[in-house]
């Protein structure tokens, strides 16, 4: 494969494939390249052809804007300029533009790349420099209104419901983690599976292969996925690796075994760098976990001010849980206050989720107004909410 391009803002047209493709040619279209890449910033770029007659050029991506539709037409070659809005996540985005000339229409693959950070200590760095110009989502338990509500296939904590929220584009799954009676580390938010398997039990009491015997089900409605079992911490990592940020919740374990189990499953699956372990507001536990490896992110749980100091001498910067008087409203100082101190926000909108859908975007407001930098939430591919981020201009 082939690709030429500059560093930098700027972007480059690239030929793809283990070949080079020959031009499309008609009676009067002509365009070389089938392939058009886009940088993650300022994206501009152009599709150069030619067309002896009339032509139209038309997308149906609206992140995709092109900066003229149709043309009369000439012997000489001709320029049709793409753009993109910036992207901030970690997926690329990928598009068409068709460009039609009398019977002969020809397609142009477009690729805006994706933010290149590798860890999360680099993602806190930019994120910082951003000034809130782009509001990140962190999916509850990996939940998506999709796959919750309208396929219904995706039990929250599985393999399903992460692969479900990076294809609606969020940012952080959350998971819950839980030790079964043979050690197992498995992805599930209570000490007992009634709630979310076919199954009884705790799973404490429990061998992974006793869970597996049951099929995993839909918290709110009980629905039963058949086929799905109860995802394993390593099968979920492994999943998400590259992929989306993690926010593990490993608060209610605090046990040594559970600690050092935890940490060498993330090691061994390499995602060190891609993994926040949220520790409430213990300084202890958020020390066992960095203790055992420096490059862990700690979430740290914080409802005003002093608990920076909270924080004070963890072997990486960490990134603030605000609650109480800081939560979602205008009592959380913004960005302004939280990055210069060097941190970024995280908040929940899990009280208010069903306002949200219900088109009661109060919630959403305080926290945008206020700066928060990732919101969690089960339903952050709601249209409700996808409209209200857009129209602001924060995705």
């Amino acid at each position: 494969m082939r690709r030429g391009f500059l560093t930098g803002l700027v972007l480059l047209a690239v030929l793809c494939g283990c070949r080079e493709e020959p031009p499309v040619a008609g009676s009067n279209l002509e365009v070389p390249s089938r392939t058009l890449l886009l940088s993650r910033l300022n994206a501009r770029n152009s599709i150069r052809f030619r067309s002896d007659s009339s032509w139209r050029a038309e997308t149906d991506d609206g992140w995709i804007q092109l900066e003229k539709t149709h043309g009369a037409g000439s012997d000489a070659q001709q320029m049709l300029i793409v753009r993109a809005s910036d992207i901030y996540g970690r997926q690329e985005r990928t598009g068409e533009v068709r460009i039609s000339s009398g019977k002969r229409a020809v397609t142009v693959a477009v690729t805006q790349q994706a933010s290149q950070e590798k860890t999360l200590q680099e993602w806190i760095r930019r994120v910082e420099k951003e000034n809130h110009a782009y509001q990140y989502l962190c999916a509850h338990r990996a939940n998506t209104y999709e796959g919750m509500y309208l396929t219904k296939d995706c039990p929250e904590n599985t393999v399903a419901a992460v692969e479900r929220a990076i294809e609606k584009g969020m940012d952080f799954v959350e998971i819950d983690v839980r030790r079964t009676k043979d050690g197992v580390l498995v992805c599930c938010h209570d000490d007992y599976i009634s709630n979310v398997t076919t199954g009884t039990g705790n799973i404490a009491d429990l061998t992974y292969a006793d869970i597996c015997a049951h099929d995993m089900t839909i918290r709110s409605s009980g629905r039963q996925v058949r086929g799905v079992k109860m995802s394993t911490l390593s099968q979920v990592l492994k999943a998400a690796r590259g992929r989306i940020w993690v926010d593990l919740d490993l608060v209610k374990d605090k046990s040594e075994a559970f600690v050092r189990a935890a940490v060498d499953t993330i090691a061994a699956c390499g995602m060190l760098d891609e993994v926040i372990i949220y520790t409430g507001s213990s300084k202890a536990l958020a020390e066992s976990y960095t203790s055992k490896n420096g490059r862990l992110t700690v979430l740290f749980w914080a409802d005003k001010p002093a608990g920076f100091a909270n924080t004070a001498g963890l072997p990486t910067r960490p990134i603030f849980h605000f609650g109480g008087e800081w939560g979602t409203t205008a009592a959380y100082a913004g960005p302004a206050n939280v990055h210069e101190a060097g941190y970024i926000g995280f908040s929940n909108l899990l009280d208010d989720d069903n306002k949200l859908i219900r088109g009661t975007m109060t919630a959403l407001q305080n926290a945008t107004t206020a700066g928060v930098d990732i919101l969690q939430t089960d339903y952050g591919d709601h249209e409700n909410v996808q409209k209200y981020l857009k129209e602001k201009k924060l995705r």
